[in-house]
């Protein structure tokens, strides 16, 4: 019997000690919320089952988790280390079940913190709370978008508590009573019975979590949050329905533009944690600043709406590009260079359209999508000319800011160019024009003296939108765009003239400045004259002054000021564009106007064309040239037959036409227009009739070179094309790992390669032994035996047959 007891005894001891070592829970659960592309809220079930380890996090999930959420994950983890000791003890198998077939983003990250820290200190987290919100390794919530759609989800879902990021509580929301400014924290209990509470740490939120809900007093919270600013609606005046129907536009491309900014950020390659939060953290901010975009478009407030919104898809559009190619932040980025060259070739292609004649019915379009023009093509001109010498590099882990900035002013130069675009489509609408151009050079000359005159009383270093102006007139100098220059040169003066008259003012006599203008302006506008950016520009300052009293209201002296003087900037810049456009629209009333003609014009040079010895000339010189060049084309035929390397610019343009056939054949085994053998019998024909070029081509140091450019290239595409397949769902997460890491090896092989053929061509030595001269067949072309996979692949899918209907889980981000 003792030793009976003393085995008790023993067990109850080693019980109690191996309680307090494995005191945690095994598995528990909470709800999630996310919010879907169509902005509906979703619920969903975060789960977490840990097993004695070394500290691995799985994921395994109903639905395909992004790269954000998996990171989420991780930081989690690296919290839980702040609050228990034990955390490498164990393995921790995450899981995700969602209607959604895609779950990205990491607004989940607080609950899964919350979820983790609670069960490794053995407490379970009651299943009536709930939160969102972004968090980072030190403990700290970020906010997150869709904050009000997931607190109405929240409610139906059962849960009593449910806690936001710090400032997120005040929303500007779509409500039964019409578009307003809601606090969560009040109006949550009030109408769906859920208390809403802001926290900004993991301490918070854990503290609250285990409290009692019905002792919480919201009241105590209300007061933290800042109401939001909604102006009442104005008229809608006729002559601004272009408008209306391009801000309408620009607000869906926007949305689209952050949705891909999105997809490419779940799905980067980025392994700065910190980057990825930052760029995160835009979209967010992007997508708050959309939301209000959307309701300033419902209050006709159309050029506030559509200058929130082009913010918007700048942001996007540089965390798009950065999340798909992390190289374009790195110095002399190959593909940086690109995208400028792109850029530039696109912009002498538009300027092409711009060009020339005065349409006058669609003049005031006509001069916008000009300056836009000019804003892009000096962005582009100075990011291509201008050598930056790098001194030091800061940033996020090391991202250089002078590379960020770059790449900033290259996405505000492409947005400006297809704002330019959108404007120039108004241009077909025009019935009359002018071609007599000359005749402006006066005005636009003496709007830009007196800019210039102005511009020592203000250090342009602080106003960049005043040097953007100036610049553009220059340049429309330069190009005689006399219209464009005017109306630039002018509001130059005037912005100039505005900072002066805001000098030393407070808030009362900034208001009356701004008041007093906008009801001059009104009655200098009327009705005669089209006048359509000096109403655009008045309705956008009738924003701010509204906003003034609703600042001035809620005893919110500093942002009252803040919108008085933008508000004064805005109305003096409506003045400038009546006074311009005043001055264009009386030349062009004394000028001869003829139909609208959409075939270019090439403004007259002076020359005369009906002087017969002249023409020809002309044309005794065009024939010289022409036989010149039949004989040098002669001669580099006779040299390429003779065996002599051929140039480089025919190596490029054979190559081209290689691959153009190759893929010509290709597309007609697919569609079942040429049989297997008719297939490679023509294949193995245009391979001989290639091989000496490529030969050649390979054979210099130079198209060493360039092969492995155009191997590594290829080799990207192969990764971005795994990202979107396993996106679509089209491969499974094990043969995307076991694919994505074969084509990642190959491009490592490629690129040392290239690394140390491009040191060897350096000093002299060719990268290339002839014994190691590549053969065409092992490049990529298909053996004889079979067609290649892809193109078995391509045949099957055409086989498919096509389902009539089809359900479609939808993508969500919480």
């Amino acid at each position: 019997m003792t030793e009976f007891w003393r085995l008790a005894l023993f067990l109850l001891v080693f019980g109690l000690f191996l309680n307090t070592v494995l005191a945690v829970i095994p598995s528990h659960s909470t709800k999630i919320f996310a919010v879907t592309n169509d902005g509906e809220g979703l619920e969903a079930e975060l789960s977490l089952r840990i097993e004695s380890g070394t500290g691995k996090v799985f994921s395994g999930v109903d639905a395909l988790v992004g790269t954000s959420t998996q990171n989420a994950f991780k930081v989690a983890l690296d919290v839980a280390k702040n609050y228990v000791t034990i955390v490498d003890n164990y393995d921790y198998y995450f899981e995700i079940k969602s209607s959604a077939s895609i779950v990205d983003g990491p607004s989940a990250g607080s609950a899964t913190a919350v979820l983790l820290v609670s069960m490794l200190q053995n407490n379970e987290l009651p299943q009536t709370v709930a939160m969102t919100g972004t968090v980072s390794e030190n403990g700290s919530i970020g906010t997150v978008g869709g904050v009000f759609e997931k607190s109405r989800v929240a409610s139906e879902s059962g849960i009593e508590l449910f806690m936001i990021p710090r400032g997120e509580a005040r929303q500007v929301a779509r409500t039964p009573n019409g578009i307003e400014s809601v606090n969560l924290i009040e109006y949550a209990p009030r109408e769906w019975g859920i208390k809403i509470i802001e926290v900004d740490t993991i301490d918070d939120a854990l503290e609250l979590a285990f409290s009692d809900i019905a002792s919480i007093d919201v009241q105590q919270h209300i007061d933290a949050s800042e109401e939001l600013f909604i102006p009442e609606s104005i008229p809608f005046h006729p002559k601004l329905e272009p408008l209306h129907d391009i801000t309408e536009d620009y607000l869906q491309q926007a949305q689209t533009r952050l949705e891909e900014a999105r997809n490419a950020l779940n799905t980067t390659i980025l392994s700065d944690n910190q980057l990825v939060s930052v760029m995160f953290d835009s979209l967010v901010e992007s997508e708050t600043v959309l939301e209000d975009a959307q309701n300033l478009y419902d209050q006709n407030f159309l050029y506030s709406a559509a200058n929130s919104a082009f913010t918007a898809v700048v942001n996007a559009m540089i965390v798009k590009d950065i999340a798909q190619n992390p190289s374009i932040l790195n110095e002399n980025s190959t593909l940086f260079e690109s995208k400028l060259e792109q850029l530039q070739l696109e912009l002498s292609l538009q300027k092409m359209r711009l060009n020339g004649r005065i349409l006058v019915d669609q003049v005031d379009w006509q001069i916008a999508a000009q300056q836009r023009w000019l804003w892009a093509q000096n962005n582009v001109h100075e990011l291509l000319t201008t050598q930056t010498i790098v001194i030091q590099t800061d940033g996020i882990n090391g991202v250089n800011t002078v590379q960020l900035d770059k790449l900033r002013d290259y996405e505000f130069a492409m947005a400006w160019k297809e704002i330019a675009e959108v404007f120039s489509l108004e241009l077909q609408n025009a019935t009359v024009q002018i071609q007599e151009i000359q005749s402006f050079r006066t005005i636009a000359e003496q709007e830009l003296v007196k800019a210039e005159n102005l511009l020592p009383l203000i250090g342009l270093d602080e106003r960049v939108d005043i040097q953007r102006r100036f610049d553009g007139a220059k340049t429309a100098q330069s190009l005689d765009w006399f219209l464009p220059m005017a109306a630039d040169a002018s509001s130059v003066s005037f912005l100039i003239q505005a900072e002066e008259q805001m000098d030393g003012k407070g808030l009362p006599e900034l208001e009356e400045l701004l008041n007093q203008k906008i009801m001059g302006l009104d009655q200098k506008v009327g009705e005669e004259k089209p006048f359509v950016w000096a109403r655009i520009y008045l309705d956008h300052a009738r924003y701010f002054q509204q906003a003034i009293q609703y600042y001035k209201e809620k005893n919110r002296t500093s942002q009252a000021v803040n919108a008085a003087k933008s508000g004064v900037s805005v109305v003096f810049l409506a003045e400038s564009a009546f006074e311009s456009h005043e001055q264009i629209y009386n030349q062009i009333n004394q000028l001869p106007t003829v139909p609208f003609d959409p075939e270019p014009f090439v403004p007259p040079t002076g020359f005369e064309w009906n002087d017969w010895w002249t023409i020809a000339f002309v044309l005794i010189f065009l024939l010289a040239i022409i036989i010149v060049w039949l004989l040098f084309q002669l001669r580099k035929h006779k040299k390429m037959g003779a065996g002599e390397p051929i140039s480089s610019k025919s190596l490029r343009e054979q190559s081209r036409e290689f691959v153009r056939q190759s893929a010509e054949l290709d597309r007609k085994l697919v569609q079942g227009k040429l049989s297997h053998e008719a297939y490679f019998k023509k294949r193995d024909e245009l391979f001989e009739r290639f091989s000496h070029v490529r030969a050649q081509q390979l054979s210099t140091p130079t198209g060493h070179l360039a092969e492995l450019g155009t191997r590594i290239k290829v080799l990207e595409k192969d990764l971005r094309e795994l990202r979107k397949s396993l996106n679509r769902g089209e491969v499974s997460q094990p043969e995307f790992v076991e694919r994505f890491e074969e084509v990642q090896r190959r491009l490592k092989e490629n690129q040392g390669e290239l690394e140390k053929s491009r040191v060897l061509v350096s000093k002299g030595f060719s990268p290339l032994p002839s014994s190691n001269l590549p053969v065409i067949q092992k490049a990529g072309l298909p053996s004889k035996t079979k067609p290649s996979q892809v193109l078995q692949d391509i045949a099957k899918e055409i086989k498919k047959p096509v389902k009539k209907s089809q359900s479609k889980k939808k993508r969500t981000r919480k």
